[in-house]
C-alpha cells in the first residue's frame, strides 16, 4: 500500500506499523482495537437496550471509516482475531497462572 499524500496537518500513514502509525488511520485502526477489547472484556456488565447496542454499533461505524480510508483488508483482519473476539476459556487463564484455581 503507498503511503497518501501528507494533508494539512496530518503525518502520513505507515503500512508497516498501522497500530503505532500517528496517522488517521492508525487512529481508526486502533479504535477499533479498543472496542472490540472492551465488547470481549465487557459484554455481559453492558446493558442489552443501550450498552451492547452503542459496542455493536460504533464497531460497525469504525469498520466503515476504515473501508473508506481504504483499510478494509486491515479491518476485516482485527474483526476476524479470535483473540479480540472471543473470551479465553477458563482453561487457558488457569494454564496461564488467571484462573480462580491457579496459585498465588
Amino acid at each position: 500500500m503507498e503511503a497518501r499524500k501528507e494533508m494539512i496537518g496530518m503525518p502520513f500513514y505507515d503500512p508497516n506499523a498501522p497500530y503505532t502509525s500517528p496517522s488517521l488511520e492508525g487512529e481508526f485502526l486502533r479504535r477499533l482495537w479498543r472496542l472490540l477489547r472492551v465488547r470481549r472484556d465487557f459484554w455481559e456488565e453492558l446493558s442489552p437496550e443501550v450498552g451492547q447496542r452503542l459496542v455493536d454499533r460504533s464497531i460497525y461505524s469504525t469498520y466503515r471509516d476504515l473501508c473508506n480510508l481504504g483499510l478494509y483488508e486491515e479491518a476485516v483482519r482485527l474483526l476476524r482475531n479470535r483473540a479480540l473476539t472471543e473470551k479465553p476459556s477458563a482453561n487457558r487463564q488457569e494454564r496461564a497462572g488467571f484462573g480462580p484455581n491457579s496459585p498465588g
